[in-house]
């Protein structure tokens, strides 16, 4: 009785090769996200047309920071005028100033 020993499956042969590395597209440009929370939030005000209404907790899942710096991040950029941020009994208003 004869045994038979490979390291590679009987089909092996067959199946194509695929490269270590893929080229990549010259026209695709790599996703560019702030560090900085600020940053993050007026980027997500500017992706949804100026204007965003949410309650805090909404907006910490949305940059990826804690519900309690929500606030801190929003009381800097308003001090910097750079946002409006409105409280109603449903949420908060967040609307991007534009400057004159």
């Amino acid at each position: 009785m004869d045994a038979v020993s490979t390291t590679e499956p009987a089909d092996a042969a067959q199946e194509p090769e695929i490269a270590d590395s893929a080229p990549v597209s010259s026209g695709v440009q790599p996703l560019r996200v702030p560090m900085d929370p600020a940053e993050r939030l007026l980027q997500l005000v500017t992706e949804r047309g100026g204007e965003v209404f949410g309650g805090h907790r909404s907006f910490a899942r949305a940059i990826g920071i804690s519900h309690g710096h929500v606030s801190a991040v929003l009381g800097d950029l308003s001090a910097a005028g750079k946002i409006a941020v409105e409280a109603t009994k449903r949420g908060t208003r967040v609307r991007l100033l534009r400057a004159a």
